[in-house]
């Protein structure tokens, strides 16, 4: 009992050893046998350790990904189910699954619809599948605060197709104004534009 029982620490071991010597493959194959077996014993906190691990090994595999991201779901581990929807949505996006995105990047918003980032991501594919007035109100619980141009430009995108001309033209008027105000105070503040010091000239 004590050997079954310490069998798969030792596999993690194993496997951990593989991923520091740089052996992925080698210490994906271990992680999976530890995680099986952690699962079987009933240690899923010791199991979607693994799954995470083998997720990080391979960040180009959307099967992986999503199991990670289902099994921290169950577990309540909401920032990593995130992170992990978010990335599995993202590989569904470049592989041209539009549909299969928007569905794994709307899991992600479900569990942290607070996030701007999720949200930026959520309404960029409903933009791309044509659902620009969801887009819309998805990013409109963020838009008194924000001022980065990939939210600017995505939120103005999605008020024009769905007809807000004039909202979308007063946001990028701001962005505009906010952007030639920053270059202004740079200028003003750069060492420059300060005042010379004698002794420091050669």
């Amino acid at each position: 009992m004590g050997i079954s029982q310490q069998l798969p620490e030792r596999i993690a071991r194993y496997a951990f050893l593989q991923q520091k010597q740089n052996h992925p493959d080698e210490a994906i194959e271990q992680y999976t046998k530890a995680a099986e077996l952690f699962t079987t014993a009933g240690r899923n906190e010791d199991a979607l350790f693994c799954s995470e691990r083998i997720a990080q090994l391979d960040p180009e595999n959307l099967a992986r990904q999503l199991r990670l991201a289902e099994s921290a779901e169950r577990m309540g581990k909401t920032a990593l189910a995130v992170r992990a929807f978010l990335r599995a949505g993202q590989l569904a996006s470049a592989s041209g699954a539009a549909t299969d995105a928007l569905h794994l990047l709307g899991r992600a918003y479900k569990l942290a619809p607070q996030e701007r980032s999720v949200g930026l991501l959520y309404a960029q594919a409903n933009l791309q599948a044509g659902n620009a007035v969801r887009a819309a109100a998805l990013l409109e619980p963020f838009a008194s605060s924000e001022t980065d141009a990939a939210f600017v430009t995505a939120f103005s995108d999605a008020l024009m197709r769905s007809g807000n001309l004039e909202r979308a033209r007063e946001l990028l008027e701001r962005l505009l104004r906010e952007k030639n105000e920053g270059s202004t105070w740079r200028t003003v503040t750069s060492p420059r534009a300060r005042t010379p010091r004698p002794w420091r000239s050669s």
